[in-house]
Formats: structure tokens, sequence, C-alpha cells
């Protein structure tokens, strides 16, 4: 043993013995579950054939539909200091043209310093 104190029940078992067993007595009643352990939800923003069909200011969802990057990375964009994105409230928003410019301005450079 590593040092830890296995405690028994009068019966002899473990208390890892007994979790195992409520686990296997319920795995049958647990449901499986829909999507895979990596699933990642689907943005739904309306569909924009090109920029002048965006809002004049965008929020992080238009940006990332626009940049196809995940949640995180998109809010790492919206975050750095290239980026001219502004806060209302918890909002990160972007002029539509200030930000095409600044895609513009760092076309093949990495968007987050």
């Amino acid at each position: 043993m590593n040092g830890a104190v296995a405690i028994r029940t009068t019966d002899g078992y473990t208390l890892q013995d007994i979790v195992a067993a409520v686990t296997a007595a319920l795995q049958p009643a647990l449901p499986e579950p829909d999507e895979p352990e990596n699933y990642v939800p689907e943005v739904t923003v309306k569909a924009y054939k090109g920029f002048e069909d965006y809002p004049d200011v965008l929020q992080a969802k238009h940006c990332r539909a626009i940049l196809g990057l995940s949640e995180a990375k998109t809010y790492e964009v919206l975050n750095s200091r290239k980026c001219p994105s502004f806060t209302v409230g918890k909002r990160i928003l972007v002029r539509k043209e200030a930000f095409i410019s600044f895609l513009l301005d760092n076309e093949g450079q990495d968007l987050i310093d």
C-alpha cells in the first residue's frame, strides 16, 4: 500500500469495492451521452453571404463565424491588444470596418499577441 489506510466494512469490503459495485449496478440505468466527449456545439448565426450583410457592430459570435475559430480562440483574438474591440458590460464588440481593417493589416500573421 502507498501509505493510505483502507477502511473496511464489517463484511470486509473497502470503499472502492462499494463504489465499484454501485457504479456497475447503475451503469445500465445511466443514459448514453448523445454527443461525443469532444463535441463542440455549433454557433447559430444568421446565414450571411458577405461582410456587407453583417451588422455594423459585430458580436463575438459574428467574429467566430467569420474567422472559423473555436469560441475560446475567438475570445483570445478579441481580447488581444491587436484587435480593436471594446466592451459593453460583459459583451465584447468590434466595429465591422475596424475588424475588416484588422484582418487585412494582419494577413499572414498570428492574430494573437
